[in-house]
């Protein structure tokens, strides 16, 4: 059985929910920014539900919970970029503690109100920027989910090196059975000084230079004490589709 086969009563892509999934999952025991809220669950879509269901609470009391349809494409029926859901919810949060919690529809099975913020949600995406903490972030998601696959690096450790660089280490191969610890350095702005919410395809490009011993032509002098080397990469490695 195919994956648009498992049940006939989703109609959404499957990357683009599996993205909001994985992006949003660290929130059941973090707020989702300086709020109360804490991600209670993820509800797929479901009948004439096509898109998928957020909810929300305060992680004491099941009675504070709220649920919001969201939208995981905008206008132009394109996906968001997985930290767009993170920001924007950010946003509609915020909205609700705020006494702004949008169209009340009705209860779910579990007796949490649900509130419709699809168009709201569009509307919001287009506002809502990333802060530095954000674009450090990027990087980290794509880094930890393809670790396992990694045959040639590992990740490491990271910092936020200053307001517009980030540093990701990563443990790599140099010579036989033998492994440095590497610092690569990121862009986390873009040309304008904003946040990247991409940040690039670190994921893809440091396992290929990993394994193909191609790291020492990116190699700058620095004085980092947590790494054998620090490799600048802010060059080569720009947002995705840029």
């Amino acid at each position: 059985m195919g994956p648009d086969e498992w049940h006939p009563h989703v109609h959404v892509a499957r990357p683009e929910y599996e993205g909001l999934l994985y992006w949003l999952h660290r929130f059941v025991s973090a707020p989702l920014s300086g709020d109360s809220l804490l991600l209670r669950g993820v509800l797929p879509p479901r009948g004439d539900r096509s898109e998928p269901r957020v909810a929300l609470w305060d992680g004491q009391d099941l009675a504070s919970s709220v649920a919001f349809d969201i939208s995981i494409t905008d206008t132009e029926g394109e996906p968001f970029v997985p930290l767009t859901h993170i920001l924007v919810l950010r946003r509609l949060a915020a909205d609700y503690l705020n006494g702004r919690p949008g169209a009340f529809t009705g209860t779910d099975g579990f007796n949490i109100p649900v509130h419709d913020l699809r168009q709201r949600y569009r509307d919001v995406a287009g506002e809502c920027r990333p802060t530095i903490g954000d674009a450090l972030g990027v990087p980290l998601q794509a880094l930890t989910a393809y670790t396992q696959d990694w045959e040639n690096c590992a990740l490491w450790g990271f910092v936020l090196v200053d307001q517009a660089t980030g540093r990701y280490y990563a443990r790599v191969p140099h010579g036989e059975g033998t492994e440095i610890t590497v610092g690569v350095d990121l862009r986390l702005r873009d040309d304008e000084g904003r946040p990247r919410d991409q940040v690039g395809m670190l994921d893809v490009y440091l396992p290929s230079l990993a394994h193909d011993r191609d790291l020492t032509r990116f190699q700058v002098a620095d004085g980092d004490g947590y790494c054998d080397m620090v490799c600048d990469l802010t060059e080569f490695i720009s947002g995705l589709g840029e």
